[in-house]
């Protein structure tokens, strides 16, 4: 029986989890399904695009652990003073060459690959087509996204923007209620949440 679910506020930050159809019929039926992140109304992914649950809910659940423990080091002092924009130009400089900067943006310094570590929202395949930054501040989470659908395989950058912010603990009670649904509906997966704890110094 198909199954569409959604957590959270779609106009802020939900997570949309829908079965797969039939033709899905590759992979036993409870290892695949139809997940995406929605950020201000807007459904980051391939809405027909299925993910491999294990690998996808490991991935959400371990950025969701990382950034409770981390929280207090989301916003350095590089970012302050500086447009969403101009974060998301310096967290992209952070992992570039020289050759790959955005001349709009030279101005900006070239901070450690560490930053580009910490504030890249990694997940799984299903996002690959975007730049997926964030950053924490005063108890908020602000997304920082270029959808580059389309614009990959012409080696240039899109232009199209998604800038949200949204309260923290929306993003937390969101990842769980999604996490607590689908460890219930596929009791395998408990042992796909992640565990890890990380250095808040």
């Amino acid at each position: 029986m198909n199954t569409s679910k959604t957590f959270g506020d779609r106009s802020k930050f939900a997570i949309h989890f829908r079965t797969c159809p039939d033709k899905y019929n590759y992979s036993p039926n409870d290892k695949m399904a139809i997940c995406h992140l929605i950020i201000d109304n807007n459904l980051i992914g391939n809405p027909a695009e299925e993910c491999y649950l294990s690998t996808w809910l490991f991935s959400l659940t371990d950025r969701r652990k990382r950034i409770a423990d981390t929280n207090h080091l989301l916003f350095p002092k590089e970012f302050e003073g500086l447009t969403n924009r101009e974060i998301f130009e310096a967290i992209l400089k952070a992992n570039q060459f020289e050759e790959e900067f955005h001349h709009d943006f030279l101005y900006l310094p070239q901070l450690d690959n560490e930053i580009w570590s910490r504030h890249s929202f990694t997940l799984d395949e299903t996002i690959d087509s975007y730049l997926f930054y964030f950053y924490v501040k005063e108890k908020e989470i602000t997304f920082l996204i270029e959808d580059e659908t389309g614009s990959l395989e012409n080696n240039y950058r899109s232009g199209k923007f998604l800038f949200h912010t949204v309260p923290l603990e929306l993003f937390f009670s969101t990842v769980d209620e999604a996490s607590i649904f689908l460890t219930e509906r596929y009791p395998y997966l408990k042992e796909n949440v992640s565990t890890r704890t990380f250095n808040s110094s």
